[in-house]
């Protein structure tokens, strides 16, 4: 697993004193600087320190910050920090910071209270932005902490918007004064996490089709397959015929018996090199399931891609109070587009969990599709299915990078195994090599063989397949996705 870099944005101001309430106890002749109320305290939001940004950069990926202070779990005061954009140097001193920044930087509470406060960075688009989300906040059920929570945007997290946040308790410390304010330290730290979605290295095409196109073959030969049913079905045919050759002579021919049971017994499908043939007779070039197993594996480099997500179990809110989730409702957004580069990498960000049991079963952003569509001239959209019985769930921690291999085949499933009704395929097979024939039968082998054509010989023997339909209707395939260490 990897480690997505903390950012802690550090803010840095003077206390300037203010009163309670909009009505001050008093004036000190002395200094004219307002008196504090005895049951009051100034705090002033501070850090000494900056591990994220480095001191002077120019660009930022906070570009909106929240400020929410909740006593006894209620709502009291909320404001935005002044004067924050991309264009903000971090971190944020008493050289650099606007009077605007340092007058709401602060804050006079009751000694008494029971306050607790909350920055959040990046939940409220600023009103002049270009998407679709200008102008919006994305913090919800603010009236109380309880019900504080995040909720994902309309558009997909990049690196320059993902949520930040900071929260914690305030109380008056004994050596707070009207010289003294109360200094909290604001750590903004990101609580998203992102999954990287890559596509399977594939260096030899046809070995990796003949591969996944194996799958599809052992369906064919279980219990009432297709290839199953016409190997056997042909086997019965040539024990029929030769039985019938022996007629009433029967008696003639010792070992005929022993010698039908056998060829009805036989295990042709366990033999690598018919199964070899079969499967290239599946994947020829011109054929239906070729044309629908290349599909799949197109590159992902250069394309435009959509994510869709299983509506029940996409993360629409993260309550801050305990970071648990609520399902999706009918205006979540379920799925997400994005333009990949020339390393055909995904990168879908959400919200994160913390803290992460490595052992639990996760819930949030069930994959449903990959959706991908070239940019070439004539374009083409081809859509990967996730699997069902092997699903992904595209979470991870808070600050947590993880990064998921995609094989588009990785399962492929038929409709329909069964056999239909037109010989769609022939295979040769050497019989000769697991069927020895007695020597009291070889004659009757000898004419069965050219009485009959369509057997063809013994060590050339023909066995007419007669496959289900190799149509997108019928074929199914699934991707499945390994985590990368």
């Amino acid at each position: 697993m990897k480690r997505i870099v903390n950012y802690f944005i550090y803010i840095g101001m003077l206390g300037i004193l203010s009163a309670c309430s909009e009505e001050l106890e008093g004036v000190d002749a002395g200094t004219d600087v307002p008196v504090l109320d005895t049951d009051c305290f100034v705090v002033d939001y501070t850090v000494e320190g900056n591990e994220g940004l480095s001191r002077g950069e120019n660009t930022s990926p906070i570009t909106s910050l929240t400020y929410l202070l909740y006593q006894d779990g209620e709502l009291v005061k909320e404001r935005q920090i002044p004067d924050i954009s991309s264009e903000t140097v971090w971190p944020l001193t008493r050289e650099n910071m606007t009077w605007e920044q340092r007058e709401a930087l602060k804050d006079t509470l009751q000694a008494w209270g029971n306050y607790q406060v909350v920055f959040v960075a990046n939940a409220v688009y600023p009103a002049s932005g270009e998407n679709e989300d200008a102008g919006i906040s994305y913090i919800t059920g603010k009236d109380s902490y309880q019900t504080l929570a995040l909720q994902m945007p309309a558009q997909p997290f990049s690196a320059d918007n993902m949520f930040y946040l900071f929260s914690s308790e305030i109380k008056k410390e004994d050596d707070t004064d009207r010289d003294h304010p109360l200094n909290c330290p604001v750590t903004l730290k990101r609580v998203v996490s992102c999954v990287e979605l890559q596509r399977i290295q594939i260096p030899e095409q046809d070995a990796y089709l003949k591969e996944r196109t194996g799958k599809l073959y052992d369906l064919l030969i279980g219990d009432q397959g297709a290839i199953a049913t016409s190997v056997q079905e042909q086997l019965n045919a040539l024990a029929d015929a030769i039985q019938a050759k022996a007629g009433e002579s029967s008696e003639s021919y010792p070992d005929l018996e022993d010698f039908l049971k056998n060829i009805r017994g036989l295990s042709i499908t366990e033999d690598e090199t018919f199964k070899d043939k079969c499967i290239q007779a599946l994947v020829k070039e011109d054929n239906d399931l070729s044309s629908i197993l290349e599909r799949q594996i197109i590159p992902w480099e250069n394309t435009e891609v959509s994510l869709t997500f299983d509506k029940a179990t996409f993360a629409t809110g993260s309550k801050i109070s305990d970071f648990t989730v609520s399902g999706g409702t009918d205006e979540a957004p379920v799925g997400y587009s994005y333009e990949l580069g020339e390393d055909g990498t995904l990168s879908f960000i959400g919200l994160g969990v913390d803290p992460v049991d490595p052992n639990a079963i996760p819930s949030w952003y069930k994959l449903v599709s990959i959706a991908l569509t070239t940019k070439e001239e004539t374009s083409q959209t081809v859509t990967i299915s996730a699997s069902s019985t092997s699903p992904l769930f595209m979470q991870g921690g808070k600050n947590q990078k993880l990064v998921y291999e995609c094989d588009p085949l990785g399962e492929i499933q038929l409709n329909n195994v069964s056999a239909g009704e037109k010989v769609s395929e022939e295979i040769v097979y050497d019989l000769s090599q697991i069927l020895t024939v007695p020597e009291t039968c070889k004659e009757l082998v000898d004419q069965v063989m050219t009485s009959y054509p369509s057997f063809g010989t013994l060590d050339a023997f023909k066995i007419p397949l007669k496959l289900p339909a190799l149509t997108d209707e019928n074929v199914k395939c699934y991707a499945t996705f390994k985590l990368q260490p």
